[in-house]
């Protein structure tokens, strides 16, 4: 059993080393966080049941995970294939904090202080209308495209998670 995952997580490298003995020890364990931030491919599921932002997202979180979080071009193609398949438009985890936009899995390990390297704004978004839209939306504009956009956060949409 492990008493200090922390100790292991902070001691993993974002290129997949492991350098405590600990790792050593539960190679296993430590291997799957090893390689949860250097590009574990991630499982997306859509959930089509309509909720606001904030809803969507505490229902990814009881059930043990969070909105989606797209890290590049092979995840973001992942969630248009997922989409396409059910039906459209489905909240994404960004959100804007005032300073920047976000991921709501902010985890630092995973998602570089979680600011939004990788994203894929339609024209002209965010473009936050009177400050009032701040939550990201995966939005089906047309045949074959999606984009993201800012919205108003109490809208009911799917959920990407």
């Amino acid at each position: 059993m492990i008493k200090n995952a922390s100790n292991l997580i902070t001691n993993c490298s974002l290129t997949g080393a492991c350098f405590s003995s600990l790792c050593k020890e539960m190679m296993h364990f430590l291997s799957a966080l090893c390689a949860l931030s250097e590009g574990f491919s991630r499982q997306f599921h859509f959930v089509s049941l309509k909720k606001n932002w904030t809803e969507a997202q505490r229902y990814c979180r009881e059930h043990f995970t969070d909105l989606v979080t797209i890290n590049n071009e092979e995840d973001s193609a992942r969630l248009i294939s997922l989409a396409e398949d059910n039906g459209g438009s489905g909240w994404i985890g960004l959100y804007d904090d005032v300073s920047s936009w976000r991921w709501s899995m902010d985890n630092t390990y995973l998602y570089h202080d979680g600011k939004a390297e990788f994203t894929r704004w339609w024209r002209n978004q965010p473009d936050s209308s009177w400050s009032t839209e701040h939550c990201g939306l995966m939005f089906h504009g047309g045949i074959k495209h999606y984009s993201y956009y800012n919205t108003y956060c109490k809208y009911k949409y799917a959920a990407v998670m």
